[in-house]
């Protein structure tokens, strides 16, 4: 067995270097086919994820759920969560998540916010602040900003963390009444926006 899932691993790995899209996703799908068949469950995954990137929105949030919906919880999760609330807001119009995919979102972000995987993570958090705009829901934006600047802080990364700074500024933090349920995340909010410089602080005057 350990041999039959090395063969499909190298297989799949070489489709993905080699073969153009339609190559690769007729490839892919044979090869999704027999590792689920053979019962490779975290290959399964993998190739689901990779043919998620080659298919329409259907196809994807297909791919995507089956990938949800096994009882393991670890990194493909992360990344078709990810994937899957990538699809739904860009869509046209875009759709309104439900709870359940919020729940698992927030999920996600709690576990990349400890890993540390940089570029999934700043996805994350894009996606969920994107999600807490669209409800109005300042309190969370600002529970979201002051654990996602902590992480940029670490990586000296000032431009995301001025971004979203300014677009809390744009709401109007301190007469928002949603905030003050916030106390920390309000304080918090402020203490950094003074750090930030003056051109910041200008806008809030």
């Amino acid at each position: 067995m350990r041999n039959r899932v090395a063969y499909l691993e190298a297989e799949y790995i070489i489709a993905g270097a080699t073969l153009e899209e339609d190559e690769k996703r007729e490839r892919l799908s044979q090869l999704h086919r027999l590792a689920k068949r053979e019962d490779f469950p975290i290959l399964v995954e993998n190739i689901a994820l990779s043919l998620a990137e080659l298919s329409g929105r259907e196809e994807k949030l297909q791919l995507l759920d089956s990938v949800l919906g096994s009882e393991r919880r670890g990194y493909n999760q992360v990344r078709a969560i990810v994937a899957k609330v990538g699809a739904l807001q860009e869509s046209e119009p875009a759709t309104v998540l439900n709870r359940g995919d919020i729940a698992r979102l927030a999920a996600a972000y709690s576990y990349l916010h400890a890993q540390r995987f940089s570029g999934l993570f700043d996805r994350c958090h894009d996606l969920l602040w994107r999600a807490f705009e669209a409800a109005g829901n300042t309190a969370d934006l600002l529970r979201l900003f002051r654990h996602s600047s902590f992480v940029w802080r670490i990586r000296g990364d000032e431009v995301r963390e001025t971004d979203s700074a300014k677009r809390l500024v744009s709401r109007k933090v301190a007469g928002d009444a949603a905030a003050s349920s916030a106390d920390i995340a309000v304080r918090y909010f402020w203490v950094r926006l003074r750090s930030l410089g003056a051109a910041l602080r200008s806008l809030t005057e």
